[in-house]
């Protein structure tokens, strides 16, 4: 009997665990309709330090959401440059989010969206933009912080050419 209601207490708690972190995590958002028409109708900014391969990929994103839904022009990208068309879903939409809503009084999208930044590094580390476009986006949110270079200079092969993007 004893053995039954530990077993039973475990599975019970472990369970009761998992809702928790599930309802305490709070999800990232995605990019409303609208949020994304802004996107697309806005010139590309190539920012205090213009980096080619960021320019062309922001370039390439606008261009494909004139005809496409957010999802469907990721994979065409994802294709292009040859990674993952979830991954690139989740990285166009962070970057849009961030463009969107990074001078919004309501920040509880910035802890989801670096959060999911942050996930994306080791995805995109191989792409001409990645690098580039995840500073950027982390940059809208809190200025790049040193938690954030750290964890885009993680696992990178060339220190100083990955800083240098950064």
């Amino acid at each position: 009997m004893k053995n039954s209601v530990k077993r039973f207490d475990r599975r019970w708690l472990g369970a009761a665990a998992l809702l928790l972190i599930a309802a305490g995590t709070p999800k990232v958002p995605v990019p409303t309709t609208k949020e994304v028409a802004e996107f697309r109708s806005k010139r590309v900014d190539s920012g205090s330090y213009p980096n080619a391969a960021l320019i062309a990929w922001q370039r390439e994103l606008k261009t494909e959401l004139v005809s496409k839904p957010l999802g469907s022009a990721a994979s065409v990208l994802a294709q292009r440059y040859g990674i993952d068309a979830d991954v690139m879903r989740r990285l166009a939409s962070a970057v849009i989010v961030v463009d969107e809503r990074r001078y919004e009084a309501d920040n509880s999208w910035k802890l989801p969206v670096q959060a999911e930044l942050h996930a994306l590094i080791p995805q995109v580390r191989g792409t001409p933009f990645g690098t580039a476009a995840i500073a950027s986006a982390l940059d809208g949110i809190e200025d790049c912080r040193a938690a954030d270079f750290v964890a885009l200079m993680a696992g990178a092969t060339d220190r100083a050419a990955e800083a240098y993007r950064i």
